[in-house]
């Protein structure tokens, strides 16, 4: 796998340039942009998403944690979140807590650990995991499955 080196290398620049060249910054020559897009097309560069990630301290990845997998008021949720994520250059990681708080919590540990840009979340009741998230100041919103309409529902 190509490094942003081996692109600095066949683009005849510095790393530093090959950088702000791939991250669109103004300040490089419009010549040495082609040279380094050409480099990194030819050596099928891939940037490093975790040395990325370090660098801004959150990822570009949601967490979609939600409580029932198999429940279809979820799957629309999920599909939606994806949809508008997707479009905005976000991935997301659906993540089924089985209406388990311990699982749940886990899930919640994951994308704090991870730096999340942000959770969508399917409360499973429990209060201190929805402020483990509040706490650190990751963005977070919280969705609530709809009672059901009739008995036949539940």
């Amino acid at each position: 796998m190509a490094t942003i080196n081996d692109v600095a290398t066949r683009a005849g620049v510095s790393t530093a340039t090959v950088s702000r060249a791939l991250n669109g910054k103004s300040t490089v020559d419009p010549n040495l942009v082609s040279r380094v897009l050409d480099a990194a097309a030819e050596l099928g560069y891939q940037p490093n998403g975790p040395a990325r990630n370090l660098r801004r301290q959150e990822t570009a990845v949601l967490a979609l944690i939600i409580s029932d997998v198999e429940n279809p008021f979820f799957t629309s949720i999920a599909r939606g979140v994806e949809d508008v994520a997707h479009a905005v250059g976000y991935s997301v990681v659906l993540c089924n807590s089985d209406e388990d708080p311990d699982k749940e919590r886990k899930y919640i540990d994951v994308a704090i650990q991870e730096r999340v840009a942000g959770v969508v979340l399917s409360t499973t009741g429990v209060a201190t995991n929805v402020d483990l998230l509040t706490a650190r100041g990751t963005p977070l919103v919280a969705v609530d499955r709809p009672l059901p309409d009739t008995e036949a529902d539940m």
